[in-house]
């Protein structure tokens, strides 16, 4: 278990985290300890360094913080290591260099082999297959965060709410929820963003960009998520149905909204009559009748009205239908 605080919220965050490739390694590394040679460990600097740029002596001082034990003792940390190889390794987190760089995007590493695993996605394969459904991965680090999908396991959980979440990285993001702090701004209108993604998402309201397209009609959207709901309009699937009528939905919140008309809620309110409705397009019609302006124009005989309801009525006259008494 893992604490983090934060000094100016006054608050500490706990997460378990899932046991990742290094960790094993380690472990490893300490159970075959006692059958690694000197030779072995001169060979594993040699590895690990690569002859590309990795820490000396000089930066790390290793002759120095030789442990008592036999080990080797980092000098920010105090954290320990069996070979002198993986000290230098460690340095690099508080260092922050990554001498390995892809050759084809530029992105960094500290480590090699993590190098080699990002390789991979830039020839398209995925070797990495999920036993449940076949998806492929180009890491075996995405592919076990996939597989939460279908465990539902969810190892992070928030000490402030005890929501919990499939991996570190978004118990890291809910997080700052409970500090209040929003540390991503647009630098076209300066509203703040607890998440660089959300900054990325908004910034398409400026540049006006969709760069997600329908298949079937090519309508494009901003988000993903807005495009998978559009798909349901194609297929006609209503997998969200109302428990009192059965009535179904293909979105979750118009089912939220439609449980309105069985409880009765009205939660939008005109600031000005204190008339409640229980759709927020319902509302906004209403806030016209304040201002006196006719947006509605009959197409027959160019008749104005405040309100859609009004001109349907209206419409009733020029197709010949029965005119019922309206409600006062």
């Amino acid at each position: 278990m893992i604490f983090i605080f934060d000094p100016e919220a006054g608050i500490r965050f706990t997460f378990t985290p899932l046991k990742s490739e290094d960790d094993e390694e380690e472990a490893q590394s300490s159970h075959l300890h006692q059958r690694q040679t000197e030779h072995m460990e001169t060979e594993a600097d040699g590895e690990d360094c690569g002859g590309l740029n990795s820490l000396n002596n000089e930066k790390v001082n290793v002759s120095d913080s030789k442990c008592s034990s036999g080990g080797f003792k980092c000098s920010v940390c105090d954290k320990s290591f069996m070979h002198k190889s993986r000290l230098k390794r460690h340095m690099m987190i508080h260092t922050g260099e990554k001498p390995f760089s892809c050759s084809e995007c530029g992105k960094s590493f500290n480590r090699e082999p993590r190098l080699k695993s990002h390789m991979v996605t830039h020839t398209g394969k995925n070797p990495f297959s999920c036993s449940e459904c076949d998806k492929g991965f180009s890491e075996r680090g995405a592919l076990k965060k996939h597989m939460l999908c279908h465990t539902g396991e969810k190892p992070f959980s928030c000490s402030v709410c005890d929501q919990s979440f499939k991996c570190q990285r978004q118990l890291k993001s809910h997080m700052v929820t409970h500090t209040g702090k929003k540390p991503f701004s647009c630098s076209e209108c300066d509203k703040g963003f607890i998440e660089s993604g959300g900054l990325k998402k908004h910034m398409l309201c400026h540049t006006g960009e969709k760069p997600f397209s329908c298949s079937v009609c090519k309508k494009s959207f901003r988000q993903k998520a807005y495009i998978q709901k559009h798909m349901l309009t194609h297929t006609g699937e209503k997998p969200f149905s109302c428990s009192v009528c059965t009535k179904s939905f293909s979105q979750r919140s118009s089912v939220q909204s439609h449980m309105r008309v069985h409880t009765g809620e009205k939660p939008f309110s005109c600031s000005e009559c204190n008339k409640s409705f229980t759709w927020k397009g319902a509302l906004k019609g209403h806030m016209v009748s304040h201002t006196g302006l006719k947006t509605f124009s009959c197409t027959e005989c160019g008749k104005n009205f405040i309100e859609s309801g009004g001109l349907k009525y209206h419409m009733r006259i020029h197709k010949g239908l029965t005119l019922i008494p309206l409600p006062h």
